[in-house]
Formats: C-alpha cells, sequence, structure tokens
C-alpha cells in the first residue's frame, strides 16, 4: 500500500521557515553546495549540489524535526570534515578521534546553540 502524503500544516511550515531562514541561516549562506526548498507536495527538500547542474536529494523532510535533524547532521559532518583537515586525518573516524579539547568544546557548544533555538521554536506558536 502506498505512504499518504499529507501536505504541511500551516504551522509546521512556519516551524520548517524558521529553522531554515533563522536557526541554520548563517550555515546554509555559507555552503555553496547545499540548498534546503520547499515542495508543496513533498514537504522541504535538502538538496546537494553534486556538478554538472545536478543536484542530488539529501532528505525529504516533512516535519520540522527532520529539517532539524537533516541540517544538524549535515552540519556535524561538514565539522568533522573541515576538523579533519585541519589535524591532517582523511576520513570521519580518525577526524573524530584526533580533534582537540577545544574543537570538541566548540562542537559542543554549537549543538547546544542549535538545540536550544529548535526549543525554541517548537514552544512557539504560529498562528
Amino acid at each position: 500500500m502506498k505512504e499518504r502524503i499529507v501536505k504541511l500544516t500551516a504551522e509546521e511550515d512556519a516551524r520548517c521557515r524558521q529553522i531554515v531562514e533563522v536557526l541554520f541561516a548563517d550555515y546554509l549562506k555559507n555552503r555553496e553546495n547545499l540548498c534546503v526548498t520547499k515542495t508543496e507536495r513533498y514537504g522541504y527538500l535538502v538538496l546537494i549540489w553534486i556538478g554538472e547542474e545536478t543536484f542530488e536529494i539529501s532528505a525529504i523532510c516533512r516535519s520540522a524535526e527532520e529539517l532539524y535533524e537533516e541540517l544538524l547532521r549535515s552540519w556535524e559532518l561538514d565539522y568533522l570534515y573541515q576538523t579533519g583537515l585541519e589535524n591532517g586525518c582523511v576520513d570521519y573516524e580518525t577526524s573524530e578521534e584526533s580533534m582537540t579539547a577545544e574543537q570538541r568544546a566548540y562542537r559542543e557548544e554549537v549543538r547546544e546553540h542549535y538545540r536550544k533555538g529548535m526549543e525554541e521554536i517548537m514552544n512557539r506558536e504560529f498562528i
């Protein structure tokens, strides 16, 4: 049986917009190969530019929670990649192991910032 796709409610759409336009705005502004777009039928799409005028769908998010989790995951992978480059590592496993205490503290600080922002968005009433 096919899964029935339900259109986002106005409130859920407003939460998703806040996640993109406020919470992750700086992160997305600095990413040249990542795009978040809304589709009326499917929700929000997280697209990754893979070159040659081609995007790959990273995720189809039908709720604010899904969108938040996908963007947080993307940020964390980017941070691990950048940290790995700084530390001379070529893969994610050794990248995480090579992190300094300062790099770990920064990662936790940013995670906490995003978590608090998401909590605020989820507790806000949208009319």
